[in-house]
């Protein structure tokens, strides 16, 4: 889904909404664990995501490269090239970094931009909680990577 831009209350429910008809599809599948879904494993949204993106040219950054393009073209958000590392296994981020830089970049100045942060956020927590409500139960709980 869309990041860097306001969803807000209906928009985010309408998300919920598609989210069912995955699970009207699959969600025997998701259940029993023979289908991954990486919605399950994360909390969203992207925004705050620890993984790690490679660029065409070799830049290696943080995946809030792709948050605000809209905005602030041109910023960026790489810490290496993959041609100076020797192994990724030491590379990495956390949820709490992520948070920071963005907020640090955007969130201080302008208000707007704030206000999509937090929208995110509401989104991802509404498709989590979401998830929970639905599958939770027949799960156990939702897996996680080890970050909620």
């Amino acid at each position: 889904y869309a990041m860097g831009v306001g969803w807000g209350p209906e928009a985010t429910e309408r998300l919920c909404l598609q989210f069912g008809e995955i699970l009207d599809r699959h969600g025997d599948a998701i259940a029993a664990q023979r289908l991954t879904w990486v919605n399950l494993w994360r909390t969203e949204p992207v925004l705050i995501d620890t993984a790690l993106q490679l660029e065409t040219d070799g830049r290696i950054c943080f995946m809030n490269e792709c948050m605000f393009e809209k905005y602030k073209p041109g910023r960026n958000y790489g810490l290496t090239h993959i041609d100076q590392v020797d192994s990724l296994r030491h590379i990495g981020s956390t949820r709490f970094h992520n948070y920071a830089m963005l907020t640090g970049i955007y969130g201080d100045r302008k208000p707007r931009y704030r206000d999509i942060m937090l929208d995110n956020l509401a989104v991802g927590e509404a498709v989590r909680g979401w998830l929970q409500d639905r599958l939770g139960p027949t799960m156990g709980g939702l897996p996680t990577a080890g970050e909620t």
